[in-house]
């Protein structure tokens, strides 16, 4: 089978798509992988978010990615991932730029994985992929139609949530509003960050993108349940929210946390040559 992931730079995502790479060597299958070109950021509304952005992304971005290619350090994340097992990687800035349009075929693929990926895709860019049935699919951290959008398991956790899901469901031009094709759910730690929370869900995430193209794979048919009329839909937490978090004692990311992530699925080698990056510097 001939996957297409767009892929976000989160450590999450990096970290789910490694996996499923791993658990497909020696299958036949083939990816394609799409990542954000690197883009001039824009502040954040809130310092409180800032810090979030940086730990999730940025450490990985700027810190830990550049000492994996430059040293070869043996480790589960996705870019040297593709020197040994063959997915081709490819650089976008956005879907509807040219050197997207440059790059893809839209007949070079059976289906299609969006992990956390920047934008919304097109009805047209949808229809595209989509053509001849071939499964367009977003694998969204949040248990829908619940919880949609942005910082959903800081949402669950406020909420005071026992639990938090990872849902694949078919794009449509509707954020995170397609017909589900499947869910895992996990206990919350509430000892945690949002982001640990986050990460310490990756495997199950991985397994149900699997299952999903094993169910190709053997011609089977997808699920496919209506998210219905319901849900709610969560934007980008604004300085309120997360000072609410604060008051429960929900922290969402925080240096320590990220040290332990960094040494549990990096390494020693690595967390020991990211000093600075695992202290948030304030812009």
């Amino acid at each position: 089978m001939r996957v297409r992931i767009y892929l976000g730079s989160d450590i999450t995502s990096n970290l789910i798509i490694a996996r499923l790479l791993r658990l497909c060597i020696g299958s036949g299958h083939s990816f394609e992988v799409f990542e954000p070109m690197q883009a001039v950021p824009r502040p954040p509304r809130s310092k409180a978010y800032a810090k979030y952005l940086w730990f999730e992304r940025i450490v990985l971005r700027e810190f830990v990615e550049p000492i994996l290619v430059a040293r070869r350090v043996e480790s589960p994340n996705v870019s040297t991932l593709a020197e040994v097992y063959g997915p081709q990687f490819i650089s976008v800035q956005r879907i509807a730029s040219a050197n997207h349009e440059d790059a893809v075929s839209y007949d070079a693929h059976d289906m299609t994985f969006s992990v956390r990926w920047h934008e919304k895709f097109s009805e047209a860019t949808l229809k595209r992929l989509g053509s001849g049935g071939r499964p367009t699919i977003n694998l969204h951290p949040g248990k829908l139609p619940d919880y949609r959008g942005v910082f959903t398991y800081l949402r669950a956790m406020i909420a005071g949530e026992p639990d938090a899901s990872f849902t694949a469901h078919t794009m449509n031009a509707e954020w995170d509003a397609g017909p589900i094709v499947g869910q895992v759910t996990e206990s919350l730690d509430y000892s945690l960050s949002v982001l640990e929370n986050m990460v310490n869900h990756h495997v199950r995430a991985a397994d149900l993108l699997l299952t999903i193209m094993a169910k190709r794979t053997r011609s089977e048919d997808l699920l496919s349940i209506s998210q219905g009329s319901g849900g709610s839909y969560f934007s980008t937490p604004d300085d309120e929210t997360l000072d609410q978090a604060a008051r429960l004692g929900i922290e969402t990311a925080s240096e320590w946390a990220i040290r332990k992530l960094v040494r549990t699925y990096y390494g020693d080698q690595v967390l020991a040559n990211i000093t600075e990056g695992c202290q948030y510097r304030q812009n």
